[in-house]
């Protein structure tokens, strides 16, 4: 009888258990399945856009900025670009985390650091083949730079002194009571006497032609030191007193047009640049916008040129006029477009390559100045050169 008892339990007891693990097995199906249903429910209701992935946020490092880069610091100045999910640093401990990495050329290291995969580097420069750092041709920087960014116009990204346009607005002024108040032809603010252009040698033989004031550490004339691309009181007082603002590049290169020539532009000064740099310079500045001396087979016939229009109030408002129709963009402007189209060109596909650094910086860019007289290059400028400065003649005589 005891025995049976036993039996009994046992089975009653094993039921029991078999019982409690078939419920807790469909209860737990069910729960899976009802979750299973509930998030595709969820996904049903989203669009296909709203489930893609944003893009990756991008960093882009000046591993080795000058000073006063370091106002760019953060995501600031993308908010105005296309595409604006970049940030910008100047600091060396984020070398590892960046997507780009630009070195200048003034203070290049000389052993480069470790590249991470993926990582695209910059090269960029402002400065003339001739003032530029060398070390980037060196074999152990060769390979290294994937993109350029310089005043170079081919340059993957242009950064530049500035950028002329033609004016959405047109200025207002009294051109009359301008050019009565000017008392003076001819003004040059320099301070780097021995160049490889010999525009010292230019403005020297101009002067025996024309009245010329030269100011700064080359002259004998004073005013305030340049201390960038600020309104500054030398530019303002030259502006008001003479007619003519001599625009010299210390090396005649190719789109090598520096602040020197944008700044009458940049803040509306009325005076009419004379440029003598760039050999191509027609290419990217308006003819009418500026006196260019390669138009001119010697200094004698510029400064006669100027002598002449100086005298002719008439023309020299005709001139003006032309002048005001453009303006222009600030160097760090040029630089804030560069980091916009950077950003941009990251959020895109990106070409794999390797930038040749001396072909754009440093291969056959500059030439040796063909225009002073008593060089035998002065006749190959040839009867092109003289026809256009007897129709400028012409002009400001009728």
């Amino acid at each position: 009888m005891r025995l049976k008892v036993t039996w009994l339990w046992f089975i009653c007891t094993s039921l029991t258990l078999v019982t409690l693990l078939v419920v807790t097995f469909w209860s737990s199906r069910r729960r899976v399945v009802v979750n299973e249903e509930s998030i595709k429910a969820v996904l049903s209701s989203v669009s296909g856009n709203d489930i893609l992935t944003p893009p990756k946020h991008k960093m882009i490092l000046y591993f080795n900025a000058p000073p006063h880069f370091q106002g760019y610091e953060g995501e600031n100045v993308f908010k105005k670009c296309n595409v604006s999910n970049c940030s910008f640093s100047t600091r060396a401990a984020n070398l590892n985390y960046s997507n780009v990495v630009i070195f200048g050329h003034s203070n290049l290291p000389e052993v480069p650091p470790l590249k991470e995969l993926g990582q695209i580097w910059v090269f960029t420069s402002s400065e003339s083949p001739s003032h530029t750092n060398m070390a980037v041709t060196k074999d152990r920087w060769k390979g290294k730079f994937n993109w350029t960014m310089s005043y170079r116009r081919h340059s993957d990204f242009y950064f530049g002194y500035g950028k002329i346009f033609p004016r959405k607005v047109k200025v207002e002024r009294d051109y009359s009571a301008i050019f009565d108040q000017k008392d003076k032809d001819v003004a040059w603010i320099v301070s780097h006497c021995g160049t490889q252009s010999r525009r010292e040698e230019y403005a020297r033989q101009m002067a025996r032609y024309v009245s010329m004031d030269t100011y700064g550490i080359c002259g004998d004339k004073n005013c305030d030191v340049y201390k960038g691309n600020e309104n500054d009181s030398c530019h303002d007082v030259v502006s008001k007193k003479y007619k003519f603002y001599l625009s010299f590049e210390n090396n005649i290169c190719k789109d090598y047009t520096t602040e020197k020539f944008y700044f009458p532009f940049t803040f509306d000064k009325p005076i009419m640049p004379v440029a003598r740099g760039a050999y191509n310079m027609r290419e990217y500045v308006p003819s009418v916008s500026y006196i260019d001396a390669s138009d001119f087979p010697s200094p004698r016939h510029l400064a006669r040129y100027l002598s002449s229009v100086a005298s002719n109030k008439t023309e020299y408002i005709r001139l003006l006029k032309l002048k005001d129709e453009y303006t222009s963009k600030t160097s760090p402007e040029t630089f804030e477009d560069s980091l916009c189209a950077m950003c941009e060109a990251l959020h895109g596909d990106i070409p794999a390559k390797i930038a040749d650094v001396n072909d754009v910086i440093f291969k056959d860019q500059c030439k040796d100045p063909t225009d002073l007289s008593g060089d035998k290059s002065v006749q190959e400028i040839g009867l092109n050169a003289l026809g256009r400065i007897v129709s400028k003649l012409k002009d400001s005589i009728s």
